[in-house]
């Protein structure tokens, strides 16, 4: 009987298998968002990530038609088809305005497999956002008609609005500064020019030396007395008359930094002035000029002085002689962005041959020659120029021959390696040598020099986020790098400039600088409470070269040079664990004489036990019998 029972049981569940339908298809990720958009205007696309998978494997729009089953607060179904190539569905002239959908389910019928249906209610870890539908949207994209690399922020930006009407009125364009460091938002009256092109004046609300990527934030407007609101940013979620534009366009924003520039002279000296008719449009924190020599192509560099009174800039004593052009003017702006400063570099190219594409690398074409001649060995001047690239063994003789104080400057932008022969040149001498190199400057003294020798003045700076270790140890922190110099040829006044690193990290306060040793990772204090100059630098003196850090907090002692690498609860350990065994040893040396003792009496009663028997043993032995016949005799 009971063989019955399991062949009718077994027989069951093959019925039960062959009528329940086993659905192969799944949604790839069971968690995060399915459609991420909260509205949307009638024929624009919904996007939606569903990551479809039969049996494990991806389907696609070559073997299977997906569909999406939506439905209103009134229980009114919508199938829509889904778009593969935009992971989206068209939202339809069916989907009606001012109503809310919600996808519920998708449909899915391929070829040669059985159709399935995936209920979202099986993923309640899927965020599944109701879609309120907008009317058809009036603006369907916007264009900027110039794309240009950037804008000037005294200029007008002309853009299309590809629109479904063109009775728009009150036009008003928000653009937002998305820079890091800070938001600014500006609010601009658009006006009709031709067409659906509308222009707008940066002038009328940016500031002359503002500078930045502004985007485009809101563009509103009206239409037959009805206000629209457009978001590129995707703005006032929970506004349902607020339309996402469907591309941000950003405009590079940069401020008139130079008007005009020109020089008056066709002819210098080496090592001689030459001023400089600079008209600048913003204040600007220092700049270079660049010239090339016609025949040669070889270019010198020389920096401008009192920019904001009097310009000039000076023939390098090192300069070839010949005829040359201007060929760059580099400029540096720093502007303020929330709590720090930022550094800003352009670069005004003078020929259309010289000029390379960049963010801000701008032609300003100014066709100028000066002819560059040579005086006489004879140095009359108590400031040297020098381009370190072209220093020679004529030069190092001449500066050897100066008997008075003298001060060389080097720029060392296109060559940071100095060589121990100017230092040499130097040496126990009143001269002074200032190297500059990206913004920073080394100065030696004649005097200090001890050991001239070939040094690299290259310097990098790094947040110290970014350094697993230190970032441990200390906070708000930039590690300045030097190249592997070691000992320098003498003492050296480094002036730090502040560069975008230091000013984002250190935000213009008070340093302390420590030195860094890589093998104990441990910090050594070199100085304190370094304060930030007029000029945009932190002073400091070395004569070594490796790796240090500067902040603006005190490194912990434990992670000083000279602290024990042993932790404070290890030593207490220890401490405890010391006088545990001292006193287990204690307690063993009493308990070891109190035992001698006890062995000390033992033996002691021992002794007197064999003693009390000797004696009783040596006592003579009286006979019974001759006791017992004298007592008789007494008794008679």
């Amino acid at each position: 009987m009971k063989k019955y029972y399991k062949l009718l049981l077994v027989l069951l569940i093959a019925f039960l298998v062959s009528i329940v339908k086993v659905d192969a298809y799944e949604l790839t990720y069971s968690d995060g968002l399915l459609c991420n958009i909260a509205k949307k205007p009638v024929g624009d696309y919904l996007y939606c990530y569903l990551g479809i998978k039969n049996n494990g494997v991806a389907i696609n729009e070559n073997n299977c038609k997906v569909t999406g089953v939506f439905n209103t607060q009134e229980d009114n179904e919508i199938i829509a088809d889904y778009n593969f190539e935009k992971y989206s569905f068209l939202i339809d002239d069916r989907f009606i305005p001012n109503n809310v959908y919600q996808l519920l389910k998708i449909n899915i019928d391929c070829n040669n497999a059985e159709k399935g249906v995936i209920d979202i209610k099986d993923y309640p870890n899927k965020t599944n956002k109701s879609i309120f539908i907008q009317p058809s949207a009036i603006i369907k994209s916007v264009k900027d008609t110039e794309n240009r690399k950037y804008y000037f922020n005294d200029e007008k930006i002309t853009f299309e609005m590809i629109t479904t009407k063109s009775n728009l009125e009150n036009i008003k364009v928000t653009l937002a500064k998305t820079l890091s460091g800070g938001r600014k938002e500006v609010v601009l009256d658009a006006k009709k020019v031709s067409g659906n092109n509308y222009e707008m004046d940066l002038s009328k609300v940016l500031e002359k030396d503002d500078i930045g990527y502004y985007s485009i934030d809101v563009i509103e407007f009206t239409v037959d007395g009805t206000t629209y609101r457009y978001s590129g940013l995707n703005k006032d979620e929970e506004d349902n008359n607020c339309y996402k534009l469907g591309y941000i366009y950003s405009y590079p924003i940069i401020p008139r930094v130079l008007n005009s520039i020109s020089i008056d002279k066709t002819e210098a000296k080496l090592n001689e002035k030459v001023e400089l008719n600079l008209k600048l449009g913003t204040k600007v924190t220092s700049a270079q000029l660049k010239l090339k020599n016609k025949e040669t192509g070889k270019t010198i560099s020389s920096s401008i002085k009192d920019i904001d009174s009097n310009p000039y800039f000076t023939i390098p004593y090192s300069t070839p002689i010949g005829e040359y052009i201007i060929d760059t003017l580099t400029i540096k702006t720093k502007q303020s962005l929330s709590n720090y400063s930022s550094d800003f570099t352009f670069v005004y190219y003078f020929s259309k041959d010289a000029y390379v594409k960049g963010e801000y690398n701008i032609i300003n074409e100014y066709d100028h020659s000066i002819k560059i001649e040579k005086d006489d060995d004879t140095i009359k001047s108590e400031l040297l120029e020098l381009n370190n690239g072209d220093i020679n063994d004529e030069i190092i003789t001449n500066i050897k021959k100066i008997n008075e104080p003298i001060e060389i400057n080097v720029d060392a932008s296109d060559n940071s390696k100095i060589k121990k022969v100017l230092f040499e040149s130097i040496k126990g001498t009143d001269k002074k040598l200032n190297i500059s190199y990206n913004d920073n400057i080394w100065t030696f003294k004649g005097k200090n020099i001890s050991n001239p020798k070939d040094i690299d003045v290259k310097i990098k700076t790094i947040d110290a986020s970014k350094n697993e270790d230190i970032s441990k140890k200390v906070k708000d922190a930039v590690i300045i790098e030097f190249a592997n110099n070691g000992t320098l040829p003498g003492k050296s006044n480094i002036k730090l400039y502040s560069d975008n690193t230091i000013s984002k990290t250190i935000k213009n306060k008070n340093i302390n600088i420590y030195h860094y040793d890589e093998e104990t990772k441990k910090f050594e204090l070199v100085d304190t409470n370094i304060k930030l100059n007029k000029e945009g630098y932190y002073e400091i003196e070395l004569s070594h070269n490796s790796k240090y850090v500067i902040t603006t907090n005190e490194i912990e002692t434990k992670y000083l040079v000279g602290s024990s690498d042993i932790p404070i609860v290890l030593i207490i350990i220890i401490i405890v664990t010391i006088l545990l065994v001292v006193g287990i040893v204690v307690l063993l040396i009493l308990k070891k004489k109190k035992n001698k003792k006890e062995e000390v009496k033992v033996e002691e009663v021992n002794q007197e036990e064999i003693t009390q028997e000797k004696v009783v043993n040596e006592t003579p032995l009286v006979d019974t019998e001759e006791v017992k016949e004298e007592t008789n005799e007494k008794g008679e």
